[in-house]
């Protein structure tokens, strides 16, 4: 938000011609003309930046320059594209009303959920689908989708037990609290991995130990 504008005085005063203003400077005067048109100003500030503030509420979105709208402004927005405010933060409730008709366009996405949750917010959300943490019973022979699918580096060696828990695509129901489920830096770019920003800085990561215990 940029401060409000309080320069139009200066700026009449730099308009007169040379003449009237040397002769404001002299002693006898006491520069009673400069005094008076900073006066004027200052109503022409106000004015400007009424009308400046009028146009800002006008947007409920959070502009990169220049004033945003008020913020009691928002709930009327809201209202009027059936919105209900959640975020306790003021970006947030500002980002709900903006993005209301993208996100509905998008309802039930992954993405639009990651962004919703990371809006109300305010901080960074990883989503996990559903499917991936629905029960489901083992049985002999049952395929299991390479490891790779899901990110991992490398295939686990099935014939030790130790190792095969810690296949991602396992049929898990509880936590395998043997291994903690945590983010790594991947050491292979092409591999599936996941984005995130944490203090205006991006990180690129994994998962490991997909059934492991957060």
């Amino acid at each position: 938000m940029t401060e409000p504008i309080q320069h139009s005085g200066r700026q009449l005063y730099q308009l007169l011609p040379a003449v009237y203003r040397e002769r404001d400077r002299l002693e006898d005067q006491d520069q009673n003309l400069e005094k008076f048109l900073e006066a004027c100003g200052g109503l022409l500030d106000l004015v400007r930046n009424t009308l400046e503030q009028r146009l800002a509420d006008n947007f409920p979105d959070q502009p990169r320059d220049g004033l945003a709208s008020q913020e009691w402004v928002l709930p009327y927005f809201a209202d009027l594209l059936n919105v209900r405010l959640v975020s306790p933060y003021s970006e947030g409730r500002r980002a709900e009303v903006a993005n209301a008709v993208a996100w509905r366009q998008r309802k039930g996405t992954f993405r639009s959920i990651e962004q919703v949750a990371e809006t109300v917010g305010r901080t960074e959300v990883e989503v996990q689908e559903g499917f991936k943490r629905v029960a489901v019973t083992a049985r002999i022979g049952m395929p299991l989708l390479p490891a790779a699918t899901f990110g991992a580096g490398e295939e686990p060696n099935m014939k030790y037990p130790a190792a095969a828990a810690r296949h991602p695509a396992l049929p898990a129901v509880t936590p395998d609290i043997r291994y903690a489920s945590r983010a790594v830096e991947p050491q292979d770019q092409n591999r599936a991995i996941h984005t995130s920003t944490f203090g205006g800085q991006t990180f690129h990561w994994l998962q490991q130990n997909f059934h492991g215990a957060p």
